[in-house]
């Protein structure tokens, strides 16, 4: 047997009762990344880098006009921000056999578990660089070895005020989780994305406003609330370090007697951006149906459901992405 290939004593029927029909369902994570970030669909033969580009800021004027005295011009200054493109991809194999005699309806069910891990790899890759932005708000100390305590509303304090200094806007529009990336307005404010274990600590900051009490109800899946000008999405998606603090803490999770550091995640306007080849920006399932005879598998005993896409993800602007790192509190026993 091929390593990983898929055959009927895999999956063997139920035959020792009643077969239910309907297959059970399995978890889905919640996936926000494609919401904050700005998208720039990649044309095809184009090559594999991509390059968003800024005009920097112009200087004040510190004087006033001489009379009969032409200034000196201001130079415009550009900055270049590359990313390059990845392809990601996985594939089933299954035989003949189980299309031919199994009692479930595995091609579907395929289909749908390549499409889900797809989806959650995608998010996986983007939040790999998103946690890795340089402006960090520690709970305590000076760097992750030291966190040992829970977030708090002055963290969320410091990490707006540092994004407003910085110039950072508030975001205003969202986009819709579809592959057309259409947009829908939401209410000024920063966004914060955090692991949903931090979901109790986020809701004990003073100050907190649940998403239930805003005058108009959210429509943002995963949305708690806020705190300040920071609106927070809590998703399993969001890594985070076990073990990665220090020893102390009092009654936060830890993992070799260190606490565990949790990351929340604080966007500006295009502080990230993200950009599909196209054609691959949404689920492509590539199909061969067993069955049919091909090189290698003269009697078409093979078959397989596979997704490919091609992505890059890359920090715009740095000074518009902050990061509190905090420990978690453990649940009580």
């Amino acid at each position: 047997m091929a390593v990983g290939r898929t055959e009927y004593a895999d999956i063997s029927p139920r035959s020792r009762g009643w077969m239910v029909r309907r297959m059970l369902s399995v978890g889905k994570q919640l996936l926000v990344s494609d919401m904050f970030g700005q998208k720039y669909v990649f044309p095809k033969k184009t090559g594999q880098m991509a390059i968003f580009r800024r005009y920097m800021r112009l200087p004040l004027v510190a004087a006033p006009l001489a009379e009969g005295v032409t200034p000196d011009p201001t130079q415009l200054v550009k900055e270049d921000v590359a990313c390059t493109l990845q392809q990601w991809g996985a594939w089933v194999e299954l035989t003949d056999v189980i299309m031919d005699t199994h009692e479930d309806p595995v091609w579907q069910q395929t289909s749908e578990r390549l499409g889900t891990q797809m989806a959650e790899t995608v998010e996986w890759i983007r939040w790999q660089t998103l946690v890795t932005g340089t402006n960090v708000v520690y709970a305590n100390g000076a760097a992750r070895a030291a966190v040992n305590t829970v977030v708090a509303r002055g963290d969320f304090v410091l990490a707006s005020r540092t994004l407003q200094q910085n110039l950072a806007r508030h975001m205003t529009r969202l986009v819709a989780p579809s592959p057309k990336y259409n947009t829908f307005a939401v209410r000024a404010a920063y966004w914060g994305v955090t692991h949903t274990d931090m979901e109790d600590d986020v809701r004990q900051c003073g100050g907190f406003i649940a998403s239930e009490d805003y005058g108009t109800p959210s429509k943002i899946e995963g949305e708690i609330g806020k705190v300040g000008d920071v609106r927070v999405i809590c998703t399993t998606t969001v890594p985070y370090w076990a073990g990665a603090g220090a020893a102390g803490g009092v009654n936060v999770l830890e993992t070799g007697g260190n606490a565990d550091v949790y990351p929340i995640v604080i966007f500006g306007e295009d502080a990230y951006g993200v950009a599909p080849l196209a054609g691959y920006d949404s689920f492509k399932l590539l199909v061969l149906q067993p069955g049919v005879a091909r090189g290698g598998d003269q009697l078409g005993q093979l078959g397989s459901a596979g997704w490919k896409t091609w992505q890059a993800i890359v920090i715009l602007n740095d000074s518009w992405l902050e990061r509190i790192e905090s420990a978690c509190t453990a649940v009580p026993a």
